[in-house]
């Protein structure tokens, strides 16, 4: 594994999917209640890519967990997906499915919103700023 505790390994990977998946369900309502066409449509994109990334991450993290990965023995067969099929998989669905459709989808979505419903970030950016 990644770290010198199978079970820290496994409580990370929880957290991290908890996170994803959270900002997953957050770009979905984004993407419903988006005023433009194309900007919900991108948002719903990328938060799917996301849902289906993280899927075959945990998917992958389970099978090297149970040590059921393909090409590592003891394979048991039980459908896990392989180091060789996750990386590109993974790697294709988060960059192009969840990154470009994201930021091209927030880029929409804020063209069309207008500035009067936008947060203000006024503050936020003055405290970020001053540290």
């Amino acid at each position: 594994g990644i770290t010198f505790s199978p079970l820290l390994e496994v409580l990370g990977a929880l957290a991290l999917i908890l996170l994803v998946v959270s900002v997953g369900v957050l770009q979905a309502r984004a993407a419903l209640l988006s005023e433009s066409k194309l900007g919900s449509a991108l948002l719903a994109i990328g938060a799917l890519s996301l849902f289906v990334g993280i899927g075959l991450a945990a998917t992958y993290s389970l099978g090297e967990f149970m040590g059921t990965t393909r090409g590592d023995p003891p394979y048991s067969g039980g459908g896990v997906i392989s180091v060789d099929t996750m990386i590109p998989t993974h790697g294709l669905v988060m960059a192009w499915g969840f990154g470009l459709s994201s930021i091209l989808g927030w880029l929409a979505h804020r063209e069309t919103t207008p500035t009067s419903k936008r947060p203000d970030l006024e503050g936020v950016t003055r405290a970020a700023a001053t540290g």
